[in-house]
């Protein structure tokens, strides 16, 4: 164990150690989103748990032995599965990844680098992480009209300005991407909540969010590894993606056009989204999320 945590409140102390005891229960070979049901490496469960997962346990060499793993089933494309090792009940998941999901080669490298300070982590999944951003970069720049699951017309495309019709280069707007999964209020038909449905309600907003703030991440890599143009490169493309989406996704007030709490949140919690130029801060919205933009 590398953390602890204890405070005068029993039921927090209790909650820390339920979260330590389903640690060690998903986290075996693999790590796993549940030890009973699925039982599958969700790649997205280690981008949202990885850094608590190593305050509370010395998982370098676990993980670094799963980053090799990642890095084997990476497809041709670039694209991250969503799943790895990838089961029988995911098959038809090979051809593509997730942002937020495949997103963990980038994020948990930098992870582990930032709690033991060994670069080599970097170094090694380096080429991996170019390669996931170069799919990204592809998939953000088909022109939604294009694409059998893109979100507008051709007609609508051809009623946008020059600067409109640019920026659909820089927004994840086709494709398949979880986006904000299971959003309680969308459900289906027999009521349960419609994962689908969320994903294509949620994905531009979300991702084209993570695409920003993958982007940046990728830039520090590089600029820790001394790749100093690929940085500038990446650091100029995440300054487009945030530009493109303030222009498509904000309205005048301030407010991101698509109503549900994600929306909102995303910006709040990451520099990810809402930065021009000159760097100025602004409150968005009703003031409840302080973002740069």
């Amino acid at each position: 164990m590398t953390g602890a945590f204890c405070c005068s409140d029993g039921r927090l102390n209790q909650l820390q150690n339920n979260i330590y005891w389903s640690q060690r229960s998903n986290n075996i070979t693999i790590p796993t989103d549940c030890p009973t049901r699925e039982k599958a490496g969700w790649t997205g469960d280690v981008v949202v748990y990885g850094a608590t997962a190593l305050y509370n346990q010395d998982m370098t060499a676990f993980y670094e032995d799963w980053l090799k793993s990642i890095r084997m089933e990476q497809t041709e494309n670039g694209h991250v599965l969503n799943t790895v090792p990838l089961i029988k009940n995911y098959i038809q998941q090979t051809t593509a990844g997730s942002m937020g999901w495949g997103d963990v080669i980038l994020t948990l490298p930098l992870q582990l680098y930032h709690r033991k300070g060994d670069i080599r982590v970097l170094q090694e999944n380096y080429g991996a992480m170019e390669k996931w951003m170069s799919a990204m970069r592809q998939s953000a720049d088909e022109f939604p009209t294009g694409n059998p699951m893109g979100g507008i017309t051709q007609e609508e495309f051809e009623s946008m300005t020059p600067r409109q019709q640019e920026n659909q280069r820089y927004l994840i707007n086709t494709g398949f991407h979880f986006g904000d999964w299971l959003v309680p209020s969308v459900k289906n038909a027999e009521g349960f909540s419609d994962g689908p449905a969320s994903a294509f309600l949620t994905m531009n907003y979300v991702d084209t969010a993570l695409l920003a703030a993958d982007a940046d991440l990728f830039a520090e890599v590089s600029g820790l590894l001394g790749y100093t143009e690929k940085a500038e490169e990446y650091r100029r493309y995440a300054k487009r993606v945030r530009e493109a989406f303030y222009e498509e996704y904000v309205d005048e007030t301030g407010r991101i056009r698509q109503g549900f709490t994600i929306a909102g949140s995303i910006p709040a919690n990451t520099d990810a989204v809402l930065v021009l130029p000159d760097g100025s801060e602004k409150k968005l919205g009703n003031g409840n999320f302080l973002v740069k933009i």
